[in-house]
């Protein structure tokens, strides 16, 4: 399976980068639930390891926050690659603004 990696700079701290970025899954979950039909997700510290299904295909990763970084790093099928530099893409936009 193809990989992908998006990294967000913060000056936020880790607890709070960490408060932004829960609250925003939820938001995202409830945006993008026509698009994704199954999501979970366990954080343990400051590691989300989550699991999509979208678009019937499954997308398996890893959200860390970190005092100064975001990171988010998971595989996708093959069938995704063609879009996988816009999902790093609105990835990263979409941290950039939750982030700032």
């Amino acid at each position: 399976m193809p990989g992908f990696l998006t990294a967000v700079d913060h000056s936020l701290g880790q607890s709070e980068a960490q408060t932004r970025v829960s609250s925003f899954l939820d938001q995202v979950q409830n945006q993008y639930q026509d698009m994704v039909s199954s999501w979970t997700g366990e954080w343990d510290e400051n590691k989300l390891n989550f699991e999509l299904t979208a678009m019937n295909m499954k997308i398996t990763g890893v959200l860390e926050v970190l005092e100064d970084a975001v990171l988010v790093g998971g595989n996708i099928p093959f069938a995704m690659l063609m879009v996988k530099g816009r999902i790093e893409k609105t990835m990263r936009e979409e941290l950039e603004k939750l982030l700032a």
